[in-house]
């Protein structure tokens, strides 16, 4: 069965296993990968190097968001284009993203070599930190194109349902920068310079073999004759791809001002909130895992107008996230102690991130649902409503949250951020979800009749 078919005719419950398992897989993969550096640098028992790494987390998300802009707009654009049966759209965003993504990496590097230090400030280094700081998002600005082009077409190749070939492409980059942090930070100490480097060959590696996957799929290309920066390709891929970008983007700006804050309590503060939000990290990014794996079927149910097809995919989603999340809960929960020590042997840094850590479960179970709200408004190209719930939990609510809390109770309004903002965002996010697929339902019937 070729992956439009798939789509269309196979059973929801079937779909969702070969579709999420894969894309969970690939975030748990996403998750070993970020903290690969920071749990190697925690063995180094230095807390300014481990504090360095968690500040540079904003900057890397901005590539994630530019990333995001292009990889998951492109997606869903493609996936809708694909249950459209228009394949020269496909064609155009694919060829669009690739030199796009390419300028932008160029760019990117450009601006952090030129302006190193004011942006290590930025983040929120001190005396203690700034030093290592810049050598990590120094090295790291040399691999921007690489770390773009990976992100945009990892997303790309599942837009037909294949996501084997992202899942791989993401393993290799992973398994090579998890082979190599031990290597270069504590094998050669070189230390947070270490970090960047093995995170950028990664990258290159992940990069090179997406390529190739590119080209030996007939339905994308990297053609520049088939490069259009018209509004339908340009702006119809940016559009789509904003709601995800500025959610990630507020995340590196609200994390910029968290630290900031924190940096009041030391680098002990920054480390233990870094620490924490790594292994938090697991249920965020399974939870996004099963919604992004599904997504391209619920864009094909847009596109085909299969709007009872895409209300059983809502449901059983729904109940696996909320079951998947909720075990993964209470494991953190258990083992809150020999995780986070796995981290860091500091115990000023254990102790704060215990209480980190728990303040983020009392949301875990749920996070999935905001997730799911997110990626359905996207789906169906709700460009207004999906970008207004992404810049809820880490925008509009999130910043404005931070600071009454910080103001009210100083570290433990801190502490407690992460679960009031999530319970406010989750239910702002599902009354919007619900009254839009009313709405296109309602639409659909009064057209038939």
């Amino acid at each position: 069965m070729d992956h439009e078919r798939m789509l269309g005719e196979e059973k929801v419950g079937k779909l969702i296993v070969r579709m999420c398992i894969p894309a969970v897989v690939l975030m748990l993969v996403i998750v070993i990968y970020n903290v690969a550096d920071i749990f190697f640098i925690g063995q180094t028992g230095d807390a300014s190097k481990v504090a360095a790494i968690a500040l540079t987390s904003p900057l890397y998300a901005i590539l994630q968001a530019i990333g995001t802009l292009f990889g998951s707009g492109a997606s869903t654009s493609m996936s809708i284009s694909i249950g459209e049966k228009n394949y020269q759209k496909v064609k155009s965003i694919s060829s669009f993203c690739c030199y796009i993504t390419i300028a932008l990496g160029i760019l990117f590097a450009a601006v952090v070599l030129l302006f190193a230090a004011p942006i290590s400030t930025a983040l929120g280094s001190n005396q203690e930190t700034q030093g290592y700081t810049i050598t990590y998002i120094t090295i790291l600005s040399m691999g921007a194109p690489f770390i773009l082009f990976g992100n945009v077409f990892g997303n790309i190749v599942r837009s037909d349902g294949a996501v084997k070939e992202s899942l791989i492409s993401n393993l290799m980059g992973s398994v090579i920068n998890i082979i190599l942090d031990p290597i270069f930070i504590l094998g050669l100490n070189m230390g947070v310079a270490g970090a960047a480097v093995a995170t950028v060959l990664g990258n290159v590696v992940a990069s090179i073999y997406l390529l190739v996957v590119i080209l030996k799929k007939p339905l994308f290309s990297l053609n520049i004759h088939d490069f259009s920066i018209k509004k339908e390709i340009s702006w119809g891929t940016i559009a789509l791809g904003i709601p995800m970008a500025l959610s990630t983007l507020l995340m590196s700006f609200g994390d910029v001002f968290l630290n900031n804050m924190l940096n009041h309590y030391g680098e002990v503060a920054i480390a233990a909130f870094g620490v924490a939000g790594r292994i938090t990290m697991i249920l965020a990014m399974v939870a996004m895992g099963i919604c992004m794996g599904i997504q391209p079927l619920m864009s094909y149910c847009y596109g085909a107008r299969d709007y009872q097809r895409m209300k059983e995919v809502i449901w059983k989603v729904f109940l696996t996230n909320i079951v998947v999340t909720s075990l993964l809960t209470v494991i953190c929960f258990v083992f809150r102690n020999q995780l986070l020590e796995a981290f860091v042997n500091d115990a000023d840094v254990v102790t704060l991130g215990r209480r980190f850590l728990i303040a983020a479960l009392l949301s875990g179970p749920f996070c999935g649902v905001y997730q799911l709200c997110s990626s359905f408004l996207q789906a169906t190209a709700h460009v207004k409503a999906a970008t207004f719930v992404a810049c809820l939990k880490k925008g509009i609510v999130y910043i404005p949250a931070i600071f009454i809390l910080y103001y009210v109770a100083k570290i433990d309004g801190l502490v407690y951020a992460t679960p009031v903002v999530d319970y406010i965002s989750i239910i702002v996010s599902v009354i919007i979800s619900h009254y839009l697929f009313q709405q296109m339902k309602k639409k659909l019937k009064e057209e038939v009749q």
